[in-house]
């Protein structure tokens, strides 16, 4: 009888038998009937991980496509942002947001009262637009419109980004 390598015949049997020795490493087992080392251990792997008998541990079982600037990340079975070993600090009102993978202004969009608006990037109550002043008048960026000169100041502007100073 011919028997498939690495099977040999065995006389006594009259069988092929595994003709080599199975030197398995743990978690692996001999299994001489298929000539071969086997998981010995039976994987319980929690979606989304799958059981790989060959390595004989559990694996990510899907494969995303990441929203940039995501990428997927084998091993977490997830998309996330690129650098997570390292925790990413911002500097309040700011957070960081696990999506956009950068610091966001944490401030509402209500925070702010007309005729103010959050700025994003300064992450502070900005004037929604500055305006040309009259004569005499300048732009007052904390009450966010046009105030008189008084008496001994001098109007550097009249324009939306006008200053005003004493002499």
């Amino acid at each position: 009888m011919d028997c498939v390598q690495p099977f040999i015949f065995n006389p006594k049997t009259c069988q092929c038998q595994c003709g080599i020795v199975l030197n398995c490493i743990a978690p692996f087992v001999a299994n001489y009937t298929a000539c071969k080392c086997q998981c010995g251990t039976a994987l319980n792997c929690v979606t989304p991980y799958i059981p790989n008998y060959d390595l004989c541990n559990c694996q990510c079982g899907v494969s995303l496509i990441c929203p940039p600037p995501q990428i997927f990340n084998q091993r977490a079975c997830k998309c996330q942002c690129p650098y997570t070993d390292f925790p990413i600090a911002c500097l309040a009102p700011f957070y960081y947001d696990t999506t956009a993978c950068r610091c966001l202004c944490g401030l509402s969009t209500t925070k702010c009262l007309p005729p103010f608006f959050v700025d994003t990037t300064s992450c502070r109550c900005q004037c929604k637009q500055n305006v040309d002043c009259a004569p005499q008048y300048y732009f007052n960026t904390v009450t966010c419109g046009c105030v008189p000169c008084l008496s001994g100041m001098i109007c550097a502007s009249t324009t939306g980004s006008g200053t005003a100073a004493l002499p």
